[in-house]
């Protein structure tokens, strides 16, 4: 697995949406901090991020 790679953490956060909703969501931005550190979003992961959390902004 690599650790960076945002599709996988798409394919996760879509799974958790499914299962847990929003709480799922945050629970797994928060495990995937570590792994992105220095490194932007990919806009198809920012697009996701927004569309299950419209209140978070991942610039700030």
């Amino acid at each position: 697995m690599d650790p960076a790679n945002q599709l996988l953490w798409r394919d996760l956060l879509r799974a958790r949406y499914a299962s847990d909703g929003q709480a799922g969501v945050r629970r797994t931005l928060e495990v995937m901090g570590a792994p992105l550190t220095g490194l932007a979003l990919e806009p198809e992961t920012e697009a996701l991020v927004q569309e299950y959390l419209p209140e978070v902004s991942s610039t700030g």
